[in-house]
Parts: structure tokens; sequence; C-alpha cells
């Protein structure tokens, strides 16, 4: 009952919202201008989106805390203030594209405020330590799915299959709250991609994209804590899409002498279509893969795997597909 309700209530907020926000960002011109060097979409396409998603999360949870009594602690009113810091960043960047240093420090003090009221990985014993390994986290999984967001439907999609299995993991756990919060995500993405899979009417934008990566990141802080079996890698293999792709373009990037925050097409989704892959095709090979390691990392976290084994199985197979990609010529052709 608590599981259907929050997906049905996230999902239907999500479809009834985004025409609305569609209509105000067309209204006042919010748009993402097409570029041919670096996006898919041909046309000026509203953005915006992730206030939708934002909205329909924030409603949904707030009822589904209400339905169930559930205690409403420091932690969450922080957490909200953290996500509102976020959805600022985003806009702001949406609308007026935000230098790299300013967007990456905005997100750094969002990050402290999460730790701050309790949001933390608890992975090494020192605290020091832990402090950095939290706000790498947050940060880089914020990041991580506002670069995947480069073609319509693939970030929302990746984050809505990825909360799917990081729902069911916490609901194992027992961490009620965490699943709560990504099941309503899960309802809200999968609201949005009536709208935002090709041809896509709307785009999230940052707004969405570092929201998403935002509070997926916080809501898996808990997972750390369990240092048993293979529960300690879980919530990275099921994430591996956007951290592939963050370690991918980085790696490329500075290899090339470029840096890693400079827009280029080293993205792995349009070197799949650099292969011959359409857009549809590409984006549904990734949800497939997702799949694949939503479902690995229930097989490896229900058998009780050692974490070295699943990390390493898990490190190989995208160490491999990524040399595979990087071969991949994304140069222009030259015309005489």
């Amino acid at each position: 009952m608590f599981i259907g309700f929050t997906l049905l209530t996230s999902f239907l907020l999500s479809i009834l919202l985004t025409p609305f926000v569609k209509s105000i960002a067309l209204r006042y011109r919010i748009l993402d201008v097409s570029n041919a060097t670096l996006k898919t979409h041909t046309i000026n396409t509203p953005y915006l989106g992730g206030i939708s998603i934002f909205i329909s999360v924030l409603v949904t949870s707030v009822l589904m805390i209400l339905l169930y009594k559930m205690m409403i602690s420091l932690v969450l009113i922080g957490l909200l203030i953290a996500c509102f810091m976020i959805i600022a960043t985003g806009l702001t960047d949406d609308m007026y594209n935000l230098r790299p240093l300013t967007k990456i420090s905005l997100q750094i003090i969002a990050a402290s405020l999460a730790w701050l009221i309790g949001i933390r990985i608890n992975l090494t014993g020192l605290e020091q330590l832990d402090i950095i390994v939290t706000i790498l986290w947050i940060v880089g999984m914020s990041n991580a799915f506002n670069l995947i967001d480069i073609m319509d439907g693939l970030s929302s999609g990746v984050a809505a299959i990825s909360s799917i299995f990081l729902s069911i993991i916490c609901l194992e756990l027992g961490e009620i709250m965490s699943a709560l919060l990504l099941l309503s995500i899960t309802g809200a993405c999968f609201g949005f991609l009536f709208f935002n899979f090709n041809p896509a009417q709307i785009f999230m934008g940052d707004t969405g994209s570092l929201f998403l990566g935002f509070l997926i990141a916080c809501s898996t802080t808990t997972m750390f804590q369990y240092q048993a079996n293979s529960q300690v890698v879980v919530p990275v293999i099921i994430l591996g899409i956007p951290i592939f792709e963050t370690i991918f373009i980085s790696f490329l990037r500075i290899k090339s002498g470029i840096p890693p925050w400079k827009g280029t097409k080293d993205h792995f989704a349009l070197r799949l279509v650099k292969l011959g892959f359409s857009v549809k095709r590409t984006v549904i090979l990734t949800y497939l893969f997702g799949i694949l390691l939503g479902s690995l990392s229930l097989i490896f976290f229900y058998s009780g795997s050692p974490a070295l084994y699943s990390f390493l199985l898990f490190t190989i197979l995208l160490t491999v597909i990524g040399w595979l990609l990087s071969t991949v010529d994304i140069s222009e052709p030259r015309h005489f």
C-alpha cells in the first residue's frame, strides 16, 4: 500500500504539473537553445521540467509523512533547505549560466549543510575523512546526473530505474524515510518521461538533474553504514551509469588537456549514436544496462557476496565498456 500509493501519487503529480511548468517556460522564453556541437535536439526546447519533479517529490513526501504519521525531524527540515539551495543553483544556471566555480561552490555548501544535519557516510571511522567522503559523494552524484542529461529521457530514466532498486534495498534495511524519497523520485521521473522521452517536449535542466543527483545521494548515505558483505558497494553498483559517465569523460578530457567541466562530445551516449544507434535506441540500451546493474546489485545483496568481489566484478565490467567506447572516433569529418 505504502509503495503503490507513493509511486502513484508522485507519478500523477508529475504528469499534471509538467504541462503547466512547460507553459510557463514557453511564456517567459526559458529555453534550451539548439546547439549542434553538443546537443542532440534540433529545436529550442523549454526548461524547468526539474521544477515539476521537485514539487511532485516534495508534495508526495509530505503527504506520505502525514498519512503514515511519520516523525518530522530536524534532518528532514535541513534536507529540504539543502534541496531548495540546489534547486536555486540549478535554476540560476539554467537561466544565466553560472561559472563552474560558482556552481560547484554552491553545491559544496548544500552538501556541507546535509552533513551538518546528520546526513553522513561513516565509512572510514575517521570523522575528518568521512566528511570529505560524504561531500564528494553528494556533490559527485549531483554532477553525475547532470553530466548524463545529454539526451532526451536519459537522466530522468536512469534516475527512475536507479531509485527503484535503491528503494528496495532501503526497505530491506528498514530505512523507510530514504525509501519514501526514492519511491517519490521514481514516480515523478516516470511521469516526467511522458514529456521528456524522445522527441522531448521539455527538459529538466540543471534544476532537475542536480536535484535528482543530490537527493538520491543523500538518500543512500545510510547504506554505507552497513559494512557487512556487499551492502557497502550496492549503491555504487546501482548508480554505475552516472558514476561511469563521470569517470569516463573526466579521464578522456584530462588526457586530451581539456578541463573536466568543459563540454565536449566525450559522453558515452553520444559515442553510441556515433556508432549508428538512434537517440531512442541509445537511451533504451542505457535503461537496460541500468536494470542489469540493479539486478546484479540485488544478487550481490541477497547472496551476501563479499564487497571486494562485487566491486572488482563491477569495476572490470565498466572498464571493458569504457575501453571499447573510448575507441569510437567522435571527430567530425572534414569538408573540402
